[in-house]
């Protein structure tokens, strides 16, 4: 008789198991709106990586520049100005708050490098996060795919 109790309460009744399946896919929902908004983010710094890749890039290039050639400068993004290079050893660096300093060309490709480390890192663990998600996304549907084939 013990026994027969125990194998009732395994067997889940059918209202159990739609409110177990609606549960799961409300928590499948969610994880999913939870992935694509981590996604755009991981798309945010990977851009920002190559913008701060291409501008030491540029830097490094500037060095080979010849004093007052006439070069494009950018001014803000796809509006640039003809200008002639009075530096090619330095750089003004905006540190926040409005506040600039001068840098050398190696000094300023340094800090671009050790910005890019960072986001190269912070990219990383966001990749790790998807994973996650994106193997317990999986694992939810099978549970409802479970549920719902044993009603």
């Amino acid at each position: 008789i013990l026994m027969g109790m125990e194998k009732k309460s395994l067997i889940m009744s059918e209202e159990e198991k739609k409110q177990a399946i609606k549960g799961k896919y409300f928590e499948f929902q969610l994880l999913q709106q939870h992935i694509k908004e981590v996604q755009k983010q991981l798309q945010i710094f990977t851009q920002q990586n190559i913008e701060l890749l291409n501008a030491k890039e540029s830097l490094n290039s500037l060095q080979n520049v010849e004093l007052n050639k006439e070069i494009y400068s950018q001014i803000s993004s796809g509006i640039l100005i003809k200008t002639f290079l009075k530096d090619n050893k330095s750089v003004l660096i905006n540190i926040g708050a409005n506040v600039v300093v001068s840098k050398t060309i190696s000094e300023a490709e340094d800090l671009i490098s050790k910005q890019s480390d960072e986001l190269s890192m912070t990219i990383e663990k966001i990749e790790e996060q998807l994973n996650k998600a994106d193997l317990h996304l999986q694992n939810l549907q099978e549970e409802i795919q479970h549920l719902s084939e044993s009603s």
